[in-house]
């Protein structure tokens, strides 16, 4: 299922809306996602749970987890980067 699919299917945006973002997709040549936010038609947060739906990749956020002080030691900087 692509993404405008399932956020009309999941009742975030409407059919016309989707149509709309298509069409200045095409003159701007963005993100789907990226444009759907710009209308103020979806959140980042709710782009990001359709994502981890879609692509059965857990979302994480990175700015609201603690990592543990002890993984600096284990994980070198060239692998971190």
């Amino acid at each position: 299922m692509k993404l405008g699919e399932i956020l009309i299917e999941s009742e975030l945006i409407t059919p016309e809306q989707l149509d709309e973002a298509l069409e200045m997709q095409k003159k701007v040549h963005s993100p789907l996602g990226e444009l759907l936010i710009k209308q103020g038609y979806i959140s980042q947060a709710q782009l990001y749970k359709t994502l981890e739906y879609m692509l059965r990749v857990p979302y994480i956020d990175i700015a609201a987890t603690t990592v543990d002080p002890k993984a600096t030691a284990v994980i070198n900087e060239s692998f971190a980067l």
